[in-house]
């Protein structure tokens, strides 16, 4: 887990470590969001939600 701390740490981003499930971790790693793939994509559907594509625009 220090290397995976260390390393995103040298970015000035939002971190997020994406782990099968919480309980895999030993300890919550420092300043990094820990998500699980069922959180990233409740995340997407609700983006997808709150986000309107004109009509007649497919998004391409």
């Amino acid at each position: 887990m220090r290397k995976i701390e260390e390393k995103l740490s040298r970015f000035d981003c939002r971190k997020i470590l994406v782990v099968p499930s919480e309980d895999v971790l030993d300890r919550e790693p420092e300043g990094i969001d820990v998500m699980t793939p069922e959180e990233l994509l409740k995340i997407a559907k609700n983006s997808l939600q709150n986000t309107s594509i004109p009509k007649g625009d497919k998004g391409e």
